[in-house]
């Protein structure tokens, strides 16, 4: 069963930040490399999550099935 990964607003804004340093000092082709990097982490891990380890850092985290 594969799971629904939901970002915080936190993450959305240090994933944007991430992509704003590198379009700023790298080419288009490392850009695209990463988010498919990134997207395909993230389809691995909506199938596996036990990969990682639960957060005992935010209490009202978790995982819902879809």
């Amino acid at each position: 069963m594969a799971f629904e990964i939901v970002w915080t607003k936190r993450a959305i804004v240090g994933y944007e930040r991430i992509i704003n340093y590198l379009d700023e000092n790298f080419t288009e082709k490392e850009i695209i490399h990463f988010v498919s990097s990134t997207n395909k982490f993230f389809e691995t891990l909506q199938e596996y999550p036990e990969l990682l380890r639960k957060t005992s850092r935010q209490k009202s985290m978790f995982i819902e099935g879809r």
